[in-house]
């Protein structure tokens, strides 16, 4: 009878352990789909051209959130550009941060800038990239329960989509 009842509550506790990992798992699922789905809007609101909408994919703690405002409607008016979030990897998930690896396509007209502040600017926030198809990390970090934008961590590398 003793050696049933240890092999029962081995059982349970392996269901149990199981039961949390598939909970974890699910919960780290969601926190990644709400990064991808929150830097989808990033890109539609900068597809239609829309700074408010922009904003509001980004975290209230963004670093020189106002200039990116700023950078991002100056930057409009002057070329047509077409981005795309062509694959998204949840890297890392602690607490209110996240990172993951983005692969972006961005189309543009014209790629030259007036100066060399403008171009670092929209070059380091992925705004205007130097190659059509790039990869990068950026981290996200939650405002509240919500997932947002927050930084650029990697500066863009040339990506071959048939790697």
């Amino acid at each position: 009878m003793c050696g049933r009842s240890v092999r029962t509550l081995e059982d349970n506790m392996r269901n149990f352990f199981a039961a949390v990992i598939l909970f974890c798992s699910t919960c780290v699922a969601d926190d990644a789909s709400e990064m991808r789905d929150i830097l989808q809007k990033n890109f539609d609101a900068c597809n239609h051209e829309d700074v408010d909408a922009l904003m509001e994919t980004c975290s209230v703690d963004m670093p020189r959130r106002q200039e990116f405002r700023r950078e991002s409607e100056k930057l409009w008016s002057e070329k047509d550009i077409y981005y795309k979030l062509v694959d998204f990897k949840a890297d890392s998930i602690e607490g209110n941060y996240a990172t993951a690896w983005v692969v972006q396509t961005s189309h543009v007209q014209d790629r030259s800038s007036s100066d060399e502040r403008e171009e670092f600017v929209r070059n380091g926030t992925t705004l205007l990239t130097r190659k059509e198809c790039v990869r990068y990390k950026v981290a996200f970090k939650k405002d509240g329960r919500s997932w947002r934008c927050y930084l650029t961590l990697t500066e863009p590398e040339e990506y071959d989509l048939d790697r």
